[in-house]
């Protein structure tokens, strides 16, 4: 088994495994475990890592509605979920309630 211009050779035949910055791709797609950075008003919190399938990174923002944050916008752009309230105090609890979801997930 070579490693031939990013790809796995097994005598001459090509896997659809491909590797990116140490991780493996699925069909030189997806990572098997996306990982997504979080912010808050432009403030880091962490990173959301999906585990499963049943994982989406849309579990933050039904998490945070249950957590009782109603004043929030939440996009996505690119590997970074932006959340954005223009509440000051909400942000602040907000930023504590992902920080602890965050570690323990």
């Amino acid at each position: 088994m070579v490693l031939f211009n990013n790809h796995w050779s097994f005598g001459g035949l090509f896997s659809t495994n491909y590797y990116q910055n140490g991780e493996m791709l699925d069909n030189g797609q997806k990572l098997y475990h996306d990982r997504y950075r979080v912010y808050v008003n432009d403030e880091f919190v962490g990173d959301k890592v999906l585990l499963t399938e049943n994982n989406s990174i849309s579990d933050l923002e039904g998490y945070l509605r249950d957590a009782g944050f109603k004043d929030f916008k939440a996009t996505l752009e690119g590997g970074h979920y932006l959340i954005s309230s223009e509440n000051r105090l909400d942000s602040v609890e907000m930023k504590n309630h992902l920080a602890s979801y965050l570690r323990i997930r």
